[in-house]
């Protein structure tokens, strides 16, 4: 049972916990967009729409769109001594 106590709002721990069950059993109200079209998913194919889009997804990670940009650092000597010997490491 809520109620105001002031500005703030006083639940049960029993009332918390069967709100906190039913967060998590209930299927969210928000419809999932789809990350290709933004279409709303369907449950056979989720995250996205449809099979097409799925493939979609797939041919991007294959292909390498999906990357994660690197930066190439050059090693100093002493960073490469350290790589031979690693008893010199700390």
């Amino acid at each position: 049972m809520l109620c105001r106590a002031g500005q703030k709002t006083v639940i049960s721990a029993k009332d918390r916990n069967q709100l906190l069950r039913d967060a998590m059993t209930k299927p969210s109200t928000k419809s999932a967009k789809c990350p290709i079209c933004n279409k709303p998913t369907q449950e056979a194919t989720k995250p996205f729409c449809s099979v097409r889009c799925r493939q979609v997804d797939l041919n991007k990670w294959l292909s390498g769109s999906y990357s994660v940009p690197a930066v190439e650092e050059e090693f100093s000597e002493t960073d490469m001594s350290d790589l031979e010997n690693p008893r010199n490491m700390h």
